[in-house]
């Protein structure tokens, strides 16, 4: 009879278990909003892809790589001014702050997509896998769009 009760309460423990960890994985702090990749201009191998990301979380977190099956080769990149000439720098990272919003958009912060194995056809949608500091991966389908220029790439 003891081992009935010791088996039940194991049962009823990994339960409680089990139900927190997914209840955990549930309630993210990452929100992804708006995300598009650009469509290709003709004769080119790469494009960019942009989104907004909310960290409602009470630490910062960071981007710290984008995955896809379309290139095997994407990076994190912001647009700088330099000696009065924009250029593209790789990032290790992209920080989004606690309680705030990071826009990933043209002539700013970014995913730069390179050598893209297939041209992309605006309308369809390109599955990207973001990688975050907390080890949270967030897939987001981002339809191929023409490019929109914004401004601004931080706010509340």
């Amino acid at each position: 009879m003891s081992m009935i009760k010791r088996f039940i309460t194991g049962v009823f423990f990994l339960g409680l278990f089990l139900g927190s960890v997914i209840a955990s994985a549930a309630q993210s702090n990452i929100m992804v909003t708006e995300p598009r990749v650009r469509a290709m201009p003709p004769g080119t191998s790469n494009t960019a892809a942009y989104m907004n990301i909310k960290n409602t979380g009470k630490t910062n977190i960071s981007l710290q790589k984008v995955t896809s099956s379309i290139s095997n080769n994407i990076q994190l990149h912001d647009t700088i001014k330099k000696d009065g000439k924009m250029s593209m720098v790789e990032q290790e990272s992209i920080i989004i702050p606690a309680g705030k919003r990071v826009k990933l958009q043209p002539r700013s912060l970014h995913v730069m997509i390179m050598k893209v194995s297939k041209t992309l056809v605006t309308g369809e949608k390109v599955s990207l896998d973001l990688h975050f500091s907390n080890g949270e991966v967030i897939t987001v389908k981002a339809p191929v769009k023409k490019q929109v220029l914004e401004k601004g790439n931080l706010s509340g």
